[in-house]
């Protein structure tokens, strides 16, 4: 009978440290809003409230930088998809590669004057130039 009673002590103790173990979480349960207010204040009143703030305005401000980042981003990803929608239609390929050959055809530009040119010599007669602020067009300046 003596194993009986033993075997009956040992369970006794496990059922008494179970129940100090339900105790003390019920307790640590009841008390845990209190903590956790006390650490917060202890935090705010260790650290301050100025870092965290001025951690939140950096943050606004790259936020706002970030946004018009996307936005160039999405502007470029349209175009780009546009384009990449355009080399796929063999219609657009077609002509860019007609046009390409016509411009490889056509004559080289002259670029000396002609006496059919539009353009205006600058004054000769120490007037108005270009350089004083009026066009080559505006003729004599009057002082």
């Amino acid at each position: 009978m003596s194993e009986a009673t033993g075997q009956g002590g040992a369970q006794a103790v496990v059922t008494t440290a179970i129940g100090m173990v339900v105790g003390l979480l019920g307790r640590l349960a009841f008390w845990a809003p209190v903590i956790f207010a006390m650490a917060f204040f202890a935090q705010v009143s260790l650290k301050g409230l100025k870092p965290a703030m001025a951690e939140q305005r950096r943050l606004a401000a790259e936020e706002a930088r970030m946004l018009g980042v996307h936005d160039e981003l999405k502007t470029e990803q349209d175009g780009l998809g546009r384009q990449l929608e355009a080399f796929s239609d063999p219609i657009y390929l077609e002509r860019e590669r007609r046009a390409q050959l016509m411009r490889d055809a056509a004559p080289e530009p002259v670029l000396s004057p002609t006496p059919f040119s539009t353009k205006q010599q600058a004054p000769v007669d120490g007037g108005g130039t270009a350089s004083s602020g009026g066009s080559a067009n505006d003729g004599p300046t009057v002082r």
